[in-house]
């Protein structure tokens, strides 16, 4: 049974979206057609045929979303939405190219006339300058579509429909937008309504089949391991250390941690190694918020006694920073309305964090330096810059932490460049100026660059190495040893990632297409090996 009014093709679209879940379903109902809406169905393109297959075939649709209207006008009787239609704008259009705003159009006009009058009461040798600076100005280069793109800009531009860009509203305050998700999610909720208790059901099974209180593997950092662990029914992570247990007797350690974790997997409700201290409860510091995500937590690297944490609170993936002191509870310093990622590092004191803002379309491409408790009015330290939005900024500090390292790439492409932590007034350096299609990560080790590369398009990445020196491209050599070259980019043997340690490096990656980890040893004494 139908509504006597509603909108017949709007009906149709419903019945026409649910056929392939009413093929799967045991029970069927004789479906009885709105005098009007069967007329029009069959006189519609789907034709006799499928008009057929409806009445055979359709379920009883969901006593909440379609009821019989009887005319007696039940007010508590809900009646079928009809399917939200965004409006299209067909006037609307961006240009993508070369395109002068009129007003630069008229300024450079002003100039031009004002030139001209200076001109004409100058001298020869002011003359002769002039000439001088026009060939200048025809020298410059040409805007270009990227700084590695050797095409310019379309001129003339070319225009682009963009029939509902009006739907796009950063501020996420446009009522007329708000209405139409509002309207839409009303829509998905009527049609869907008659599988709630399928929802559930699988909602039921996926969480069967986790295990809610867990803790991942704990990991040493200086005199503390660190690790997080998760509770039955809350929905963040708890972030926690513990002191090591016996400094230098590696076999000690072991053993108490793994009785430790025997014994927590038998009773979760006590710590899981012996004085355990909790450095952030997300769930705490999710409450009387609508959202909360910690993108990253770093303690700082002299005095463990630090903690800068990232955090948003709205949705948008814009994070404040936070520097708290453990010993207190405190928070000593904070970066709110910087526009960050989230990325964090410490300098190599307790009082320097490095951190990257994001452009106005959330391209992170700034990096600053910021030292903790400084004036308000004092303007946080630009370090690097990327101006081409084909390239993304990332943060990461070298395994032994002498180096920070600022790597800036596309999907092809990538640049790093490095600040010395232990001398961070020296200048920021790049390893290896950007190539077309040429990517690389670094890593460093005893005054050596580690560099995985996919350099003269190799297949697979390459191994390579040289001595930790700015612009070092050209010195770049196949890592070998009395065999053979280890990883030469071929199609038998990739490599995914490298740590480098004291005495040796783990290095992840695939041979004939199964995962692999392989340990290579250095001896420091032998420039061969």
């Amino acid at each position: 049974p139908l509504p006597k009014k509603i909108n017949c093709h709007d009906m149709a679209h419903v019945l026409m979206t649910t056929i392939p879940n009413i093929v799967k379903r045991t029970t069927t109902t004789l479906l009885l057609f709105h005098p009007s809406f069967a007329t029009s169905f069959s006189s519609s393109s789907f034709g006799v045929a499928r008009r057929r297959t409806f009445v055979a075939m359709t379920p009883n649709p969901p006593s909440s979303t379609c009821r019989q209207d009887d005319g007696g006008g039940d007010v508590n009787s809900p009646v079928l939405l009809s399917h939200p239609i965004a409006h299209r704008d067909d006037t609307r259009f961006v240009y993508a190219g070369d395109v002068p705003l009129p007003d630069e159009e008229e300024e450079d006009n002003d100039d031009s006339e004002k030139e001209q009058d200076n001109n004409e009461n100058d001298d020869v040798d002011n003359e002769e300058e002039e000439d001088d600076d026009d060939d200048e100005e025809e020298e410059e280069e040409v805007i270009r579509q990227s700084q590695t793109s050797p095409h310019p800009l379309l001129s003339p531009p070319l225009p682009i429909p963009d029939p509902y860009g009006w739907m796009r509203d950063d501020s996420r305050t446009s009522p007329t937008v708000l209405q139409h998700l509002a309207a839409e999610n009303a829509y998905t909720a009527q049609i869907t309504s008659s599988y709630t208790s399928l929802k559930d059901a699988l909602y039921n099974e996926f969480i069967e089949r986790l295990q809610e209180t867990d803790t991942t593997t704990p990991s040493l950092d200086k005199e503390y391991w660190y690790y997080s662990r998760t509770y039955e029914g809350s929905s963040y992570k708890v972030h926690c250390r513990a002191p090591r247990f016996s400094s230098g007797e590696h076999y000690k350690e072991y053993q108490v941690m793994t009785t430790s974790l025997a014994s927590w997997q038998t009773n979760t409700s006590t710590s899981v190694l012996p004085e355990e201290q909790i450095l952030l409860d997300e769930n705490l510091l999710s409450k009387n918020q609508s959202y909360c995500h910690v993108e990253a937590l770093e303690i700082s690297p002299q005095i463990p006694d630090k903690m800068a944490y990232s955090v948003d609170f709205t949705g948008d993936e814009i994070y404040d920073i936070y520097i708290q002191d453990l010993s207190t509870g405190k928070m000593v310093d904070s970066l709110k309305g910087v526009e960050s990622d989230g990325s964090i590092e410490w300098g190599d004191d307790d009082n320097t964090i490095y951190y990257i803002k994001m452009d106005d379309l959330h391209r992170p491409y700034q990096v600053y330096r910021h030292s903790l408790n400084s004036e308000e009015e004092e303007e946080d330290e630009l370090l690097f810059e990327e101006e081409d939005e084909l390239f993304w900024v990332s943060l990461e500090k070298s395994q032994d932490s002498n180096y920070l390292f600022i790597h800036s790439s596309s999907a092809e492409t990538s640049e790093v460049h490095y600040v010395h932590l232990k001398n961070p007034e020296e200048k920021l350096q790049c390893v290896a100026q950007r190539r077309l299609k040429v990517l690389y990560d670094v890593e460093h080790r005893n005054g050596s660059w580690f560099i995985v590369t996919n350099v003269n398009q190799t297949v697979n990445k390459r191994f390579m190495m040289c001595e930790a020196l700015p612009n070092c491209q050209d010195l770049w050599q196949d890592v070998s040893d009395a065999r053979e070259i280890l990883f030469n980019g071929g199609e038998v043997r990739a490599i995914d990632t490298i740590t480098p340690f004291v005495h040796h490096a783990v290095i992840t990656g695939r041979e004939g297409g199964l995962p692999r980890v392989w340990i290579v040893s250095f001896d420091d004494n032998d420039d061969d090996n």
